[in-house]
């Protein structure tokens, strides 16, 4: 039987992590039931080389275990990628001799096999009969196939048996199980008896946790004529084997066909970062390179698609690097055969962005019998940027040198299911038309063109298409050149799949307008604008794929006008049904990976909005099934450019159509605004502002009718940009929730700066390990704790504890439990305030009690990242040391105010006219930034707008959370859905219990704000455990002070 509970390594070593699907066999080793399982996972993962070195392990710990016999044999042999004629001739009688030896030892060992192992190995036996190839191999996949047919109907709940017999069933027919032209099965394919297996066995339990099912799932699906209806299915193989790389770039297969090209770069991103830990160990020269090359090949034609020049030229040179020569000069089997193709693929990414100086500077290979297909696309791409610059002459000599080398490509080479032969016509055709054009005969460059395209549609089903730039994309732009607007229009309308012209598979959704990536010289300024009012009104014509869910609101969805994508590019719009599992990545690899079911029935829309010539900003929109009217925008943390998708989550969990954006860059790092001061401006304000007045938009367009309400959630630096929303644009949101906001934010990143010189490094006189920091909470504790009158572990008002770091300091015969002299005055800086030269504040301290968790960061011996970047990229150079550190660098940066960044409002009058409300928090263990500031911009707003307390309460409302560490965690009663995760986890949407429904009940019901909002901690963070402790969380200036009982109640407690 199949299990789903994971798997142990008795030896101990260090291996790839596979996830947990295993499956017990007959063996008494506990090593080879090890090595069994990795080789079937690998199996599943088309890795079949390491397979087989896994089966031949258990075949070295227990030489009678049958299934590790049967495993060799069946990984070794032919499959849905590389069927039996596609084996060397030397290959084939190797491997027909291995399999055939392989199964019968199988056969051998049966005496103590299970009955369905019994019959896997005897209808294995019908795949290799012989140890000599016969004429016809096909019969040898039929005669295996019914073989397979009756383990299944004996054993139809084994899900390794369904996938084994659906995998037969396909490699009778490899790539042919759909007609691509009508879109219904092949009429030699038994592709509805594999959907029937396959849909059955991904409906029982475990069955969407089967790498094998999920694997053929796709596969089946992505040449149908709906390969849409298998996303979801198809998601659930995202991050379920780790390390097993081409497992995480299978559902980008669909990714691909339904214009979803962020996600399609993402999940191969995945999968290059986890084949790259796979060479490390097993090195490049294998066949596995193939797949590792498909992945850095499908990561370059989604970035084309979505006009990421940077990343596909990036990819290019990955993928360059990945395949050694070595390895092409291998002979059986023939490896440039398989993989020479792929470095043609630079090549393509040039032209597609119109980079012809960088094409016509490319280096012919020394090698032009082993690199045919590279020596030939170089020249063809010589021709078509000598061309298209006007140089004709020298454009003929390369044309005749592209037909030469073209000639001279093998018939064998290939890039995947297509010849390479194949597709170097489609470029003849194309260097055909584009010279013709710029002789001046139109006609027949337009004859050529049309040529080309139908050499393109006519190619074999592949994914990406072997032909990497749609033919159809070069004749529209001339058709446009020539003012044949209306044909030109429908030339993308069919590559678009806005009619019914093309096929399913050779649609292109969502990749437009297609005119993006042309560069400026094509088009004249007349013929551009009516391009751009085609355009819109090809993106205004309802696009519906007919999806299968029933639903009004899917159908919506599915045929949402692209044309209200007002200034946007490259939008995708997906339906996600309620209950879906999703892990979302961000805009870059160094985002954390959440995972997140959906709660309800939602439109999710993605798009890219320009701000600036040199920056732009990535949003995503969720549109939910439950919308209540109410949009909520969402902020970002630390210097990220990552999209928050758990709070996207509650956003549309509660009925709010909720925004997110990347911030104007990708990742967790700065670098992207170095010496480009736009990214800068986008980083401090403009892209927040482009995503609300695009989601606003939005939400109108999709709902027809505008929100109701805008509201803002954000922590730290989402803290900081609610504040600085609410002073810039008083009239973008009714009400705004932040907690620890980032405000002062030039002399904030300073303060950071600080601390590693303060601290030095691990063993530096002055440095204090965890377990002194230990030392000092405890100490801090022992002084304060009792202030608010309970010890529980918390200090409910940091401001009335004045810590004595001096008690700690070791004397005559005391030295366990103390500290240095120095590591005492590191103490006692670290919690005093960053002050200038003069002494005038720089910024306030750190609150006492935070010491464990900013152990790990602030006071960790090491540079703070985000000043440090920082400091790097924006206020100096990356040669910047932040050791270095002074206060003089925190003038600096405070003077430059990059982006006008620094937000420290004097007045927010406007947001308070207009009847806007804030709802500010800061944990009083934040171990980030220290919760005295929001204290302190409290009181500065309160004197610069000449407010009481009670009159700021009219409007903005402050409570402090005792115990809370950074937005979250921490020992106190830190639950009260202030942002999505688990801060919102078994807490209601109740305006007693919940920050967010607070806010929302103080502007929509026009009533008095919030005086306490009540958190709750759970049992060891977890909401099944049930509730710790509770409390109502005072307003400031009131503090949480004890009033007797049991003190984890809220009604042991006041605000006074």
């Amino acid at each position: 039987m199949a299990h789903l509970d994971g798997q142990s390594d008795p030896s101990g070593d260090t291996y790839y992590n596979l996830g947990s699907y295993h499956r017990d066999v007959s063996t008494n080793s506990l090593e080879a039931q090890t090595w069994f399982n990795r080789g079937l996972i690998w199996t599943y993962a088309f890795n079949h080389e390491e397979a087989a070195e896994c089966f031949q392990k258990a075949i070295t710990h227990d030489a009678n275990c049958a299934m590790a016999f049967w495993g060799l044999a069946y990984t070794l042999g032919p499959n849905y990628n590389k069927p039996w004629q596609f084996f060397e001739q030397r290959e084939l009688e190797t491997t027909v001799q291995r399999t055939y030896q392989a199964v019968q030892s199988a056969r051998n060992n049966t005496a103590t096999a299970t009955p369905v192992e019994t019959m896997l190995i005897a209808a294995l036996q019908h795949r290799y009969p012989h140890n000599q190839p016969s004429s016809d191999l096909s019969m040898r996949n039929v005669s295996y196939a019914n073989a397979m047919s009756s383990v299944y109907r004996q054993f139809q709940n084994d899900l390794d048996v369904a996938a084994l017999y659906a995998d037969a069933l396909m490699n009778l027919t490899p790539w042919e199980l759909w007609d691509i032209k009508t879109g219904q099965p092949a009429a030699n394919a038994r592709t509805l008896e594999i959907k029937a297996v396959l849909d059955r066995a991904l409906a029982q339990p475990g069955g969407l946790r089967h790498p094998g099912l999920l694997h053929l799932y796709i596969h089946l699906m992505e040449m149908s004529g709906a390969p849409e209806t298998a996303l979801t299915v198809a998601d659930h193989l995202r991050g379920l084997v780790p390390d097993a790389g081409h497992l995480n770039h299978m559902p980008t297969h669909l990714d691909i066909l339904c214009g979803d090209y962020r996600a399609a770069m993402a999940s191969n991103l995945d999968a290059i970062r986890a084949d790259e830990r796979f060479v490390a160990r097993a090195g490049p020269v294998n066949f596995y390179t193939l797949y590792r090359s498909h992945n850095y090949h499908f990561r370059i034609y989604a970035a084309m698609f979505a006009g990421r020049a940077r990343v596909a030229l990036d990819t290019a040179a990955e993928l360059e690097a990945s395949i050694p020569e070595e390895l092409l000069r291998v002979e059986s089997p023939p490896m440039a055969d398989w993989l020479e193709g792929f470095l043609a693929m630079r090549v393509h990414v040039l032209i597609r962005f119109g980079r012809w100086q960088e094409i016509l500077t490319l280096q012919l290979p020394q090698d032009a019998t082993l690199y045919a297909v590279t020596t030939a696309m170089i020249h063809y791409a010589k021709g078509v940027a000598l061309a298209a610059t006007g140089a004709v002459e020298p454009a003929e000599d390369e044309q005749r040198e592209f037909r030469k080398a073209a000639a001279a490509v093998p018939a064998s080479r290939m890039l995947f299911n297509n010849r390479c032969v194949d597709i170097l016509a489609v470029a003849g055709a194309m260097l055909d038309g584009e010279l013709e054009y710029r002789r001046g005969e139109a006609e027949t460059a337009f004859a050529h063109l049309r040529r080309a395209i139908e050499l393109d549609d006519g190619l074999p089903y592949d994914e990406p298409w072997g032909w990497m730039q749609p033919t159809r994309h070069a004749y529209g732009a001339l058709l446009l050149e020539q003012g044949r607007v209306e044909e030109a229009a429908a030339v993308y309308r069919a590559d678009l799949g806005l009619d019914a012209t093309l096929p399913r598979p050779l649609q292109h959704p969502n990749n437009g307008p297609p005119f993006v990536q042309l560069p400026p010289s094509h088009l004249t300024i007349t013929i551009a604008m009516r391009l751009f009012a085609w355009i819109e009104h090809l993106w205004g014509i309802q696009v519906a794929w007919a999806l299968s869910e029933p639903g009004a609101f899917a159908q919506r969805c599915r045929s949402f006008l692209a044309g209200h994508l007002a200034n946007s590019q490259r939008p995708t719009v997906d339906f996600v049904a309620a209950g879906t599992n999703l892990t979302f990545y961000g805009t870059n690899t160094t985002c954390d990976h959440v995972a997140i079911t959906l709660p309800t029935d939602l439109c999710r829309v993605a798009l890219s909005v320009p701000t600036s010539t040199r920056s732009g900003v990535d949003v995503e929109l969720w549109f939910p099934s439950n919308w209540t009217g109410r949009f909520l925008q969402t902020g970002n943390g630390g210097i990220d450019g990552c999209i928050r998708y758990e709070d996207l989550a509650y956003g549309v969990s509660n009925g709010f159509a909720t925004a997110g954006s990347n911030n104007g860059h990708d990742g967790k790092t700065a670098a992207a605004l170095y010496q480009n001061d736009e990214v800068t401006i986008d980083f401090a304000w403009r892209a927040l502002r482009a995503s609300v007045v695009v989601g606003k938009n939005l939400v109108e367009s999709f709902y027809n009718k505008p929100h109701s309400k805008a509201y803002y959630m954000g922590c730290s630096l989402g803290g900081r940009q609610g504040i600085d929303a609410a002073a810039r644009f008083p009239d973008d949101f009714d009400g705004i929730l932040v907690g620890a906001p980032a405000v002062d934010f030039n002399n904030m990143t300073s303060w950071r700066a600080s601390f590693f010189p303060i601290t030095g490094r691990p063993g530096s006189p002055q440095f204090l390990t965890k377990a002194q920091w230990a030392l000092v909470h405890r100490e801090v504790l022992r002084q304060c704790d009792g202030i608010d009158g309970v010890e529980d572990g918390t200090i409910s008002d940091p401001t009335l504890c004045q810590f004595q770091a001096d008690r700690l300091r070791c004397v005559a015969g005391r030295v366990d439990g103390c500290l240095s002299t120095a590591q005492v005055e590191t103490v006692r800086r670290v919690l005093g305030p960053l002050v200038d030269e003069d002494g005038q504040l720089i910024f306030p301290a750190m609150q006492p009690g935070s010491e464990i968790a900013a152990a790990e960061g602030l006071y960790s011996g090491t540079p703070w990242l985000y000043s440090t970047e920082w400091f790097k990229y924006v206020i100096y150079n990356p040669t910047w040391d932040p050791a270095s550190f002074t206060v003089h660098d925190a003038y600096v940066a405070d003077a430059r105010n990059p982006g006008a960044i620094r937000t420290w409002p004097s007045d927010l009058s406007a947001f308070r006219r207009r009847g806007g409300k804030l709802i500010l928090y800061h944990g009083q263990q934040d171990e980030k930034i220290t919760s005295f500031n929001s204290q302190r911009f409290y009181d500065h707003l309160s004197v610069a707008m000449g407010l009481s307390s009670a009159a700021m309460d009219g409007f903005l409302r402050f409570f402090r959370v005792p115990g809370m560490g950074h937005c979250s965690g921490g020992p106190g009663a830190w639950c009260f859905g202030q942002m999505g995760g688990a801060s919102a986890q078994g807490v209601p949407f109740e305006r007693e219990t919940n920050a967010l429904a607070a806010l929302v009940a103080w502007v929509e019901e026009d009533g008095p704000g919030p005086d306490t909002v009540l958190g709750r901690k759970f049992v060891d963070d977890r909401v099944d455990l049930g509730v710790e402790k509770e409390r109502a969380h005072c307003r400031y200036p009131l503090r949480s002070m004890y009033a007797g009982g049991n003190a984890s109640l809220a009604g042991s407690w006041r605000c006074m």
